[in-house]
Parts: C-alpha cells; structure tokens; sequence
C-alpha cells in the first residue's frame, strides 16, 4: 500500500512539474513518458500551451476532461491500440486530429466522437 501511494504522489508532482513547464512555454509538443499508463482526470485541462501530444504506447486510459478545453492542440498520436478513453476528453479541443491504428479503440472513439483522425499505419479511414 505504502508503494503505490509513493508512486501516486511521485505522479503526481511529475504532472505538477510538467504543467508548470507547460505554463511557462509559448507552444508545446508534450511526449509523456513511456511508463505512463494512465492520463488523469483533467491533468491537462485548458491548457493553452500544448499544440501536440505523443502519448505512450503502453498508455491504457485517458480519464475524463484529460485534454478538455486545450485549445491549440491540434495533432494527438494515440501510440496504444488499446486504450480506454473518456468521452470528455477532448471536449473543447476544436483542433485536434488523433493520430490512431486502424481498428484500435483510438479509432472507435474519433468515429463515435465525429473527431478528426488520420491512421498512423498506413491504411486509409472509412468515410
């Protein structure tokens, strides 16, 4: 128990950390760290800052409002084939284009969503 509330808290001034950095700068390509598995509820929301986000491929949940009202991010690359992500997650996000593999759940999400997408794996979308 003691060892995941030490890594929550960690993750917690790691998100902190990178907010503030995020703050600071003037346009923003953030790429989370590879052992990131989960984007908590509203970790970014309405920053300004961030235009593009690489997100890990073992990534395997994007909470809600995670990104809602970023609203100069533009490309998200969604590097998992598998992730959980909440309907509120790009809300306010006018911009952004996931980058996606075909039949991955990132996919599902910007047909269901209506949210721009391009496939990262060479295939074409369904229209």
């Amino acid at each position: 128990m003691r060892k995941i509330i030490a890594m929550m808290i960690c993750f917690t001034l790691l998100i902190a950390v990178m907010s503030i950095a995020i703050a600071a700068a003037e346009s923003v390509t953030l790429a989370l760290p590879a052992n990131i598995q989960v984007i908590f509820e509203e970790a970014f929301m309405d920053n300004t800052s961030i235009r593009e986000v690489d997100i890990p491929e073992g990534t395997t949940s994007i909470e809600s409002k995670a990104f809602s009202g970023c609203t100069a991010l533009g490309k998200v690359t969604i590097n998992s084939r598998d992730v959980q992500i909440a309907t509120d997650a790009f809300d306010g996000c006018p911009n952004v284009n996931l980058y996606v593999y075909h039949n991955s759940t990132g996919e599902a999400f910007a047909l269901e969503k209506g949210i721009a997408y391009t496939l990262i794996d060479g295939t074409e979308p369904i229209p």
